[in-house]
C-alpha cells in the first residue's frame, strides 16, 4: 500500500519538491508568477517575505525555478539572518510504507553531516531541532516504526513541526519537510541540497526494511 492511501488520499501528487524561502532586506518585492507566490511569515522581522512553490516541481525544474527567483530580486538588498532558512518539502506520496521508514531512518543515521552542510548555526537552533536536540521525537518515531498508520495519520504537530525533518508535514502535505537549510539563494547550493534529498528518497525505494 502506498502513503497516499494510508493518508486517505485518491491519487498521489505530482512533482518531486517544494520549496519555501525565508528572506529578510531592503526593496523586496512580491513575486506571483513562474512557480513561485509570496506569502507573510511572522516569525521574520522588518521588511521579510516567504517565496513559496505554488505546487511541487520536479527534480530538473528546481533549478530554472530558482535562477528565476533570484533575478527577480537582483536589485533588492536580500538579509538571511539566523531567523530565515530554507524549508524543502520532498513529496513522499508514491512511498510504500516500509520505503518511508527506510527513508526516515536513513537520514536520521546522517543528519550530523546534512546539518553541517545546511549551516553551522543551523546546529541546536530552536526552528530546525535535531534527534539529539529534541530526542522527544522519538516519541512520534517509535509507534509509526511500530507499524500503527494509524498514528501516521494522527502525528502530534505541535510536538513536531520544528524538529529538522518535520513529519507533521506528512499529513498536510503528503511531504516529508527539511526545515535545516540556512536562508540562502545560492542556486547551486540549495540544488546540492535538493540532490541530495532526492537521493536519499530512492536509496529508501531500494532498501527491503530500515534494518
Amino acid at each position: 500500500m502506498k502513503l497516499y492511501e494510508y493518508l486517505g488520499r485518491n491519487k498521489p501528487v505530482a512533482g518531486d519538491f517544494g520549496i519555501e524561502i525565508e528572506v529578510e532586506g531592503e526593496g523586496l518585492v512580491q513575486v506571483d508568477e513562474k512557480n513561485w507566490t509570496t506569502v507573510h511569515d511572522g516569525s521574520l522581522r522588518g521588511e521579510a517575505n516567504e517565496y513559496v512553490f505554488k505546487k511541487p516541481l520536479l527534480k530538473k525544474d528546481v533549478e530554472p525555478a530558482l535562477v528565476y527567483l533570484k533575478g527577480r530580486l537582483a536589485e533588492a538588498k536580500l538579509n538571511f539572518s539566523f531567523r530565515t532558512s530554507v524549508h524543502v518539502h520532498v513529496n513522499v506520496q508514491d512511498l510504500e510504507y516500509v520505503q518511508l521508514l527506510n527513508m526516515i531512518y536513513t537520514y536520521l543515521l546522517i543528519e550530523e553531516p546534512l546539518m553541517s552542510f545546511c549551516g553551522k548555526d543551523r546546529k541546536g537552533n530552536r526552528f530546525c531541532l535535531r534527534l539529539q536536540d529534541a530526542e522527544g521525537i522519538l516519541d512520534t518515531l517509535q509507534p509509526i516504526f511500530n507499524g500503527d498508520e494509524v498514528n501516521l495519520r494522527n502525528i502530534n504537530e505541535e510536538l513536531i513541526r520544528y524538529s529538522a525533518m518535520n513529519l507533521a508535514a506528512l499529513n498536510k502535505f503528503g511531504s516529508l519537510e527539511f526545515r535545516a537549510m540556512q536562508g540562502n539563494l545560492d542556486v547551486r547550493r540549495i540544488t546540492t541540497w535538493t540532490d541530495a534529498l532526492y537521493n536519499l528518497r530512492e536509496f529508501a525505494k531500494q532498501a527491503e526494511s530500515p534494518q
